[in-house]
């Protein structure tokens, strides 16, 4: 989003072989884009459900998860991310930040 701002502010002071030269930099930052959020949905988040696991055992408590509380933990931190997002693009569209 804040990529797509800074473009939109750049645009209109670009010739159009400057403009061309922009598209490359776009599919670039969609595919990091998508490979960070394949990253985290693959590596980190089961990475840190093991790391409560053997926390749990190491201080004692039974580490009971369930699938519910690992796509709970997902989807709270999807929604709770676009929600900000969304904040962050109408304060931005109107001014206020």
């Amino acid at each position: 989003m804040i990529g797509y701002e800074i473009f939109k502010y750049v645009d209109p002071a670009l010739y159009p072989h400057e403009r061309r030269m922009i598209y490359p930099f776009m599919a670039a930052f969609l595919g990091l884009f998508t490979g960070g959020l394949l990253f985290g949905l693959y590596i980190i988040t089961p990475a840190t459900f093991k790391a409560m696991v053997i926390f749990f055992t190491f201080v004692g408590a039974e580490p009971i998860i369930h699938i519910k509380d690992f796509y709970n933990t997902i989807l709270i931190v999807t929604l709770g991310t676009m929600e900000e997002y969304s904040q962050t693009y109408s304060c931005s569209e109107f001014s206020w930040l």
